[in-house]
């Protein structure tokens, strides 16, 4: 099959895709209009439903606002007529009409009864009243509203309110009511209110017309709502509306077929079992909603327009874009080919990495120095396998640090390489232009691979001068330079040595003749042969140390060394310098030995002996004894008072050196303050503890002065063994000092062991 066969298949499978996709979007959008259109039926009919609840509350509201108001009006103009003799005369007539005429009182007619029945209406009727139900209530004393009953003589449908009439004594002496004719009878006054798409009736427990309010045709327009509802199909059964209705609750049902349907809500007025019946003519919703799916059909109309004209601005773009990239495409092809051309040219090298493929690629055969292949595919895996196992390393930190780079978004980045190869050491820089995707993926890396080698030996050579010039101070005794592989002393003092001598010979003389006893492990540890080229290997290559030598007439002072290590052909190279720290640090030991020691008598002072004996503590086994002990002097007072303090410092210090020479050299002795001093002995047996403190009493025993000024010291020790009776410096000096107390409280010169009571 030729290539354009194959490309007229796609294009008709690609037309086929078009036409089924363009096929499928009108059919879901069919249902989606379909689904649009049932939902906004289901909302309207809520929306309707609450708003003829609210209107047929509103109306039963206002019903039961007006009757109260209307039957307010007659129980006070009753309350007028109470003193009148004739309540049926001409002048209260005159009166009932000027009120019908001059105020809105909710009625059509005025009426006064006597008790005999026989009424006189204000429009100058004489009717009887007499078997009415208002008559007979009002006459019992009660206000009454009648149901809606039919006038003969006028034949109209009306409805009565009536209060009492009271005499002067509180008897009934006539009835006063008024007449409503139904069909006048206004829910609301304000015509706005209503709408031409809306009926409402009031009607009474068994679904008697009371009123009727209509601004339209309707389906109920007989005598009677339930069987009006049963003529026209309620969805509700009758005898269901019945229920809700006996039990005051409101109630919703639709009437009429699918095209011609009303909806009907029934309110209870608290008003002789009254109710509200508000219609609506489902027309106005079905025409909203027509108006609705109208207008969602232009919608969809306009999407797919734009959507088609999308759909052809984009196949449009991709065809322009299609030749342009082939255009493209060619052109790079070409310029590939110059790029081949001219890096095959260059010194240095130059690669490609495709980070998706982790593929890395060499555009010259200059890489060859290298030992490296020209392409090389899983890069961090087979990197070490492609290089001289002594460049490993340094070849796999630039791919970590190339990958680093990108994870970062680098644009540019640049790193340097050493490398060992037969001709010696050689270093290269790096410098690379990374490239992403439009969603910030790295892509690939173009490289740039120079050779630096001359450059940086210079580099190297200057810094390493600039070592040398630093390393030449005033204070400086020797310098020199050594070839630790060929074990051999290069230079001293910067003059090269005509017969090099084997640095392990002048290391020995120097450390026998030169280096004090104590310091000689130290200097081993630090600047011989051996352990120099650990401290290599372990790529530390700056440190130093502080120790005492013996100048040529044996007098020792403090020296400093500082060695630096380097490499310079693969041959480890040292630096060592000694210069004279005599001065400097003999002020730095008496610093120390100040904040550490106690002027007077050389030994601890308070803080350090504390610090120094809590150390012993924290280290010491738990199965390990320590004592403890308070020494306080006795006569110490009168020591100072009659010889003065030099005399007391003087015993002070004697005492001291009793003490220090009394005990080991690894216990601690401190002078905690004034004449009180602090031992702690490690592992001291309790069997020899008696021996230990009686004969150090005696010891003690110092006498100072002559002749009358004559004044012997003595000393009162307290004891505590830790760890039982304390594990650190406060808990056993505690103990101690409560023990101390006992011996100065009873008899001097003596000890005691704490004892807990």
């Amino acid at each position: 099959m030729s290539e354009q066969q194959k490309e007229n298949g796609k294009t008709i499978w690609k037309t086929i895709g078009l036409v089924l996709s363009a096929i499928f979007i009108i059919v879901y959008m069919s249902v989606l209009l379909r689904e649009f259109e049932k939902d906004v039926r289901e909302e309207e009919t809520k929306s309707l439903v609450l708003a003829m609840a609210n209107l047929s509350d509103q109306g039963a509201a206002m019903v039961e606002e007006r009757v109260s108001a209307s039957l307010q009006n007659i129980k006070y103009i009753a309350k007028l007529l109470e003193d009148k003799e004739d309540i049926k005369s001409e002048e209260i007539m005159k009166n009932l009409n000027h009120i019908l005429s001059e105020q809105d009182t909710g009625v059509n007619r005025f009426g006064v009864a006597t008790p005999d029945g026989s009424s006189r209406v204000s429009n100058g009727d004489v009717v009887d009243v007499s078997e009415r139900d208002f008559f007979k209530n009002s006459m019992q004393g009660k206000t009454f509203v009648s149901e809606s009953t039919e006038l003969k003589i006028l034949d109209e449908e009306v409805f009565f309110l009536s209060s009492p009439v009271f005499g002067v004594q509180g008897e009934v002496k006539g009835v006063l009511y008024g007449i409503i004719e139904t069909d006048n009878y206004k829910i609301y006054d304000n015509e706005d209110l209503t709408e031409n798409n809306k009926n409402q009736y009031i009607v009474d427990s068994e679904g008697n017309y009371i009123g009727k309010f209509l601004y339209r045709e309707t389906m109920l327009n007989k005598e009677n709502l339930f069987s009006d509802l049963a003529a026209v199909g309620s969805q509700m059964p009758v005898g269901e509306i019945r229920q809700y209705m006996e039990k005051k609750q409101s109630t919703y049902t639709e009437i009429g077929t699918e095209k011609n349907r009303d909806y009907v809500y029934i309110t209870p007025i608290d008003i002789n079992e009254w109710y509200v019946v508000t219609v609506v003519d489902g027309d106005s919703m079905t025409s909203k909603i027509s108006h609705l799916q109208s207008h969602a059909v232009q919608l969809i109309g306009q999407i797919l327009v734009i959507l088609l004209l999308f759909l052809i601005g984009y196949f449009g773009v991709v065809s322009f874009e299609k030749r342009k990239t082939e255009k493209m495409n060619r052109e790079l092809r070409i310029r590939d080919s110059i790029f081949q051309i001219a890096t095959s040219e260059m010194d240095s090298f130059v690669f490609l990495y495709d980070a998706m493929k982790d593929q890395m690629d060499f555009m010259n055969d200059s890489m060859d120095k290298l030992g490296i292949p020209k392409s090389i595919k899983n890069v961090s895996r087979e990197i070490r396998n492609c290089v001289d196992f002594r460049n490993q390393i340094p070849i796999e930190k630039f791919i970590n640090q190339m990958k680093k780079d990108m994870e970062a978004h680098l644009e540019k980045s640049e790193c340097d390489i050493t490398v060992e190869q037969k001709k010696g050491t050689c270093y290269y820089q790096v410098k690379m232009t990374h490239l992403y995707d439009n969603k910030n993926r790295p892509v690939r890396s173009i490289g740039m691979i120079y050779d630096i080698t001359e450059k940086r030996i210079q580099e190297i050579q200057l810094e390493k001068e600039e070592k040398l010039r630093s390393l030449f101070m005033i204070d400086t005794i020797a310098f020199y330079e050594i070839n630790i592989t060929q074990n051999q002393v290069l230079k001293k003092n910067n003059e090269m040595q005509k017969n090099p001598r084997k640095y392990s010979e002048a290391f020995e003389t120097f450390m026998e003749h030169r280096v004090l006893e104590q310091y000689r492990a130290l200097f081993w540890d630090k600047c011989s042969l051996e352990r120099m080229k650990q401290y290599f290997q372990n790529q530390a290559f700056d440190y130093g140390l502080e120790y005492e030598c013996k100048d040529d007439k044996g007098i020792p002072y403090w020296v400093a060394s500082e060695i630096h290590l380097g490499e310079e052909q693969g041959e480890i190279i040292a630096f060592l310098t000694i210069r004279d720290i005599d001065s400097k640090k003999r002020k730095e030991l008496h610093l120390e030995q100040t904040a550490v020691y106690d002027t007077v008598t050389k030994v601890y002072n308070r803080s350090a002996g504390m610090q120094k004996i809590n150390q012993v503590l924290e280290s010491t086994d738990s199965e390990e004894t320590g004592v403890f002990m308070i020494l306080d002097l006795d006569g110490f007072k009168q020591l100072n008072d009659n010889l003065g303090h030099m005399t007391g410092d003087h015993a002070l210090a004697e005492v001291a050196k009793v003490l220090v020479k009394h005990f080991r050299s690894y216990d601690v002795v401190c002078r905690l303050g004034g004449d009180e001093f602090i031992i702690f002995a490690r592992k001291l047996p309790k069997e020899v503890l008696d021996k230990v403190l009686s004969s150090l009493l005696k010891k003690l025993l110092l006498t100072y002065g002559s002749g009358e000024q004559q004044v012997t010291i003595s000393a009162s020790i307290g004891v505590a063994f830790a760890p039982e009776q304390g594990k650190d410096f406060a808990q056993l000096y505690e103990k101690a000092d409560k023990a101390l107390y006992l011996v100065k409280k009873s008899r001097k010169n003596n000890y005691r062991i704490y004892e807990e009571r």
